[in-house]
Parts: structure tokens; sequence; C-alpha cells
């Protein structure tokens, strides 16, 4: 049964026993109609609750009227969240009901720190209108103007909503360094037994202490409040480490571990970011470049559309080419360097700012001849980036899944593993760049021609390197026409005949009958009389009667594939300007 309503307004209907009327408060004039919010925040919680949920509905639609008391009763009680979810719901049809549920509205979304309000037009009288116009924006530059107006709020409020406005408030005048008012606040926490000794208080002490020189006695207030649960406690945390930093009390490495605990108790918000960046900084000094990467990780994917995530990529970047720069210099140990990619690996895998780097890694271990190891790297990773893939299509890269997919066929070749390799080359060049195919082609060459498949090999595209696969091939095979064509073909591709390469072209041509082509050969180097091979080449082009038998053509091979490889060691060592041994 509905008890007697104390209000001057036909608001709520309380339930229970009479509820003493409120402390007297000057009136102030105002287009709101009083909210209600010290009676309910007299009443007994539960009681009331279900008895305006009883009223809530009775014809079968919902009370505005009851659901506005409903939500006053939750915002009365700080339970902000549950209020707005009411305000959500009202359906209002008059202004009073609307300016009821819009200074609600404002209350919850200002005291529970829960985004920003809509929008609405609240009179310019509204007595809590200061405090929460403060509280909503403490760096605007009229904020001092309204210190008085929100202070004299306070006295509005009831106690639960008034012990969550102090604290703020309190810091709002300790940043301001108005020292005067933030004493007078200080002693209205005595009236208030849950934030007396809580985490707010002490950490603002500690800010008083610390703007005074005061650092024991601030130590001493950012301990007690780092005890707590709340926003204030964890800005006492990083408050300590600060200070902990600054007063060279603390190690970097202290401060990482303590930074790494609190990161733990907080997360999401803006106090979760500025723990992590802290955290990155901190690891940072003490030496710790791969544990300040994965603080940043965090912080972009926490954060991902704001400013923070972009600095913090950026920066995280930034380190990755740092760690791998050493790591593929040798300025890091090869057991180090792997250890450091594997812890990052855990927590970058789907990133593409790692994926670059740890191609580059695995393309380390390929130049140090660590096939196998190589291999893994390659394949690992272009399973990385084709899953990220499928989390977020954005993130494809599928021209270097492509890649990866090659140079782990590659790493596989030069480890002896051809099937395994020839398994990823039937797949095909995929998305591969087109600058990259001719590499494809060449690698899936030479595992055809290591598998003795002459027919799929011929039906090849033409790249150079694959134009000599295919040329040696069919000379090796004893076809020398068609070996002849080849290099005729790759003649043209290169527009110059190699060192290594004249001798069998010049070969192929005599034995496939083709004199001219011998000829054209020969007036092209001059110097090839000068070639090691050039005297059994001599014997067989000036004796064509003489048989040429298999045992004599594997001679002849022999020495010519010897003098194609000092060829190719006198050709570099030219271009690098290394004058050549004296034999």
């Amino acid at each position: 049964m509905a008890g007697p309503n104390p209000l001057p307004y036909p608001g709520p209907r309380m339930v229970g026993p009479e509820i003493p009327a409120p402390s007297p408060v000057a009136p102030v004039p105002s287009a709101i109609p009083d909210l209600g919010l010290s009676a309910f925040g007299a009443t007994d919680f539960v009681e009331t609750r279900a008895g305006l949920i009883a009223d809530l509905a009775p014809d079968g639609e919902p009370d505005a009227s009851a659901t506005l008391d409903l939500a006053a009763l939750h915002v009365a009680q700080g339970l902000h969240s549950d209020a707005l979810s009411f305000l959500g719901s009202v359906a209002v049809t008059d202004r009073s009901d609307r300016l009821r549920r819009d200074a609600l509205r404002r209350i919850a979304h200002v005291l529970g720190d829960i985004g920003e309000a809509p929008s609405a037009e609240l009179p310019s009288d509204w007595p809590l209108g200061p405090l929460l116009d403060l509280l909503e924006a403490p760096e605007a530059d009229n904020s001092s103007e309204m210190l008085a107006g929100a202070v004299a709020a306070l006295d509005i409020l009831p106690p639960v909503l008034r012990a969550q406005a102090l604290p703020r408030l309190l810091a709002y005048t300790v940043e301001r360094e108005d020292w005067r008012e933030a004493h007078d606040l200080a002693t209205r926490f005595e009236n208030h037994p849950g934030i007396a000794d809580g985490s707010a208080f002490h950490y603002l002490l500690g800010q008083v202490g610390e703007a005074g020189g005061e650092h024991v006695a601030a130590f001493d207030a950012y301990r007690r409040a780092a005890l707590g649960r709340d926003a204030f406690a964890q800005r006492a945390r990083l408050a300590l480490v600060d200070l902990g930093l600054r007063t060279e009390t603390l190690r970097p490495e202290e401060a990482a571990e303590l930074l790494t605990q609190a990161a733990t108790l907080w997360r999401g918000d803006e106090i979760g970011r500025a723990t992590l960046e802290a955290l990155a900084e901190a690891r940072l000094a003490a030496g710790d470049r791969a544990g300040a990467v994965m603080a940043l990780a965090e912080v972009f994917r926490a954060h991902p559309r704001s400013f923070a995530a972009q600095k913090a990529r950026r920066r995280a970047v930034s380190l990755l080419e740092e760690i791998y720069d050493a790591g593929t210099a040798g300025e890091i140990s090869l057991g180090a360097f792997a250890e450091l990619h594997q812890n990052l690996a855990a927590d970058l895998r789907f990133e593409a700012a790692f994926h670059a780097e740890a191609e580059r890694f695995a393309g380390h271990l390929l130049a140090l001849g660590m096939t196998a190891a190589a291999a893994r790297e390659f394949g690992t990773l272009a399973d990385f980036v084709e899953v990220a893939a499928e989390v977020d299509p954005a993130e494809d890269e599928p021209a270097r899944r492509a890649r990866l997919r090659l140079r782990e066929a590659e790493a596989l070749i030069a480890g002896g593993r051809i099937d395994a390799a020839a398994a990823i080359l039937a797949a095909g060049p995929g998305d591969l760049e087109p600058a990259l195919r001719p590499r494809f082609d060449a690698l899936r060459s030479e595992v055809l021609l290591a598998s003795g498949d002459a027919d799929a090999l011929l039906q090849t595209s033409p790249a150079p390197d694959l134009l000599r696969l295919k040329a040696d091939a069919l000379y090796d095979d004893g076809q020398w026409g068609r070996a002849s064509d080849f290099y005729a073909e790759l003649w043209e591709a290169e527009g110059a005949i190699g060192p290594s390469l004249a001798p069998r072209m010049v070969l192929a041509a005599h034995r496939a009958g083709l004199p001219r082509q011998v000829e054209r050969i020969l007036a092209a180097l001059p110097t090839l009389e000068e070639t090691p091979a050039w005297a059994e080449i001599a014997r067989e082009v000036a004796n064509p009667a003489e048989p040429s038998s298999p045992l004599r053509r594997e001679a002849v091979r022999r020495q010519i594939d010897s003098a194609a490889q000092v060829a190719d060691r006198s050709g570099r060592m030219r271009a690098e300007g290394v004058d050549e041994p004296e034999l």
C-alpha cells in the first residue's frame, strides 16, 4: 500500500514506513520539477523498488511517472547504469516529464561517468547545473566561475551522490592548486565514512603532498590509495611508479614489474590506456624492447580507433624494426634473437606490422643455411597471414601470403626436400606479384628437373633462369637440337652470352649439326679460345667425323662444367673489384 508522499510534486509513490522529511534546503527557483533524489536516497531501496515495479503498468501500459520514479530511485542510490535503462525506455508526453527525464539522465551520465549524455535543453537556473558542468568539463575556460555553484550544489544531493561528486570536485581544486577550497572540501569527507578513508581521499592527499615537495608523505598516501579497487586506486599506482622513477627510488626494472601487475588490475578506459603506455616506457627504459612492443600492442588493440592507438602503433612498428635490424645484423645472438621472435609471435602473430619483420627473421635463417627452420618460419607465417584475413578481411595480404609460400618452397628446395616443395608449388603462383613470377617458374623448374619430368619442364614459362634450366636439362639428356634452340632463346633474352654458357652453346649447336650457329657464337665470343675448356671444344668441332661416345661426351661435360665454375667465379671477382689470384 502506498505510503505518504512528503515531496512537493505528484511524483514518486513511496512504499513502506513513513520517510522523514529531508533537511530543508533554501528553495531555488527552477523550471525543473523536484527530482525526489533526497527522499529516494533515504528510503529502503529494495522495498521501495518492489512497490514501484508493482505500480509500473497497472493498465498494461508502462506508466511514465512510475518509470521516472524508478529511474530517480536508482540515480539516488548511485546505480546509474540501471537508471539509464529505465530512462531509455520511458515515453514522455508532457514538458514536466521530459525535463525530469533529461535531468536524471544528465546526473546519471556525469556522476556515473558513463559517456556523454544526449543533448537536452535544461534550464540555466538549475541548481545542479554548475556541478555537472564542472565535473563534465573541468578543463573548460570558465570552470573556475562554476566552482562556487558546484560546491553549493553538493548540499542538494543525497549522501550517495554527494560521495560520488566530492572526490572529483576535490581533484579539480587540487589540480588548480586552490588549496583553500580544497581544504574545505576535504573536511566534508569526514561526513562520508565510505570515502573518508578511501582511495580517492588518499590519492588526492598524495597529490597535495607531491605538489608541496613532501615526497615521503606523498608516497605514503599513494600507497594507501593503491590498496583500493577503484579508478583513484589505479591512478595512485601510476603516481607511485612515476614518483619513484622521478626520485630515482625505483629502478626501471622494478617500475616495469609494478606496472605489469597494475595493468592486470585495470583495463579498458583511459586510465587503463595510460597504464599500458607507462608500462611500455618502463620496459623500454629497462632495455626490454620486445616487452615495450607488446604493451603498445595492447594499446592499439584495446583502443583501435583512437589517436593514442595510432601513436602506439607507429611506436611499436619502429621498435620492431630496431629489434629485427639488430637481430639480422648479428648484434643479438641467434638464440636470443629466436627467443625474442617467438615471444613476439605469440602476441603479434596476426598483426601486419609483425608479418614484415617475421619474414625478415625467416630470411635471416635461410641466409645462415638453416633451411629447415627457415621453411618452417615461412610456412607458419603464411598460415598467420591467412588466418588474419579470415578474422578481418580488411587485413588480407594475398601478395605477402603468396610470396611466403614461394619462399617456403625455396627453403625446402635448398634443404633437399623436393617433394614438400613440389606440393607447395603445385598450387600455382596465385597472387604472387609479377616481379616474382620468374622466380616461381625457376623454382618449379628445379623441382621438375629433379623429378625427371622433362615434358612438364618444357611446358613452363620462358623466364631467363628457366630457359637456362631447360637448355641444360636437354643438353644433359643429349637432345642437342632442342638444347641449342633454348640456348639461342636465352641469348636473345639476355642480349649476351655469359662465359659459363658459351661452351655448352657451341657444343650443342655443333652436335645438332648447326655449323652456322657455331660460327655466330664463335664470332660473338672472340675470347672463347682463352677458356680452359677450349681445347676439348676445338678438338670436337675440328673433327666432326670423329665418333662422340657417351664416355667421351661425359669427359667433355666435366671439363666444361669445371670451366664454367671458374668463369663464374672470375666474373664475380671482377664485378667486386678483386684481383684474380695468380695460378
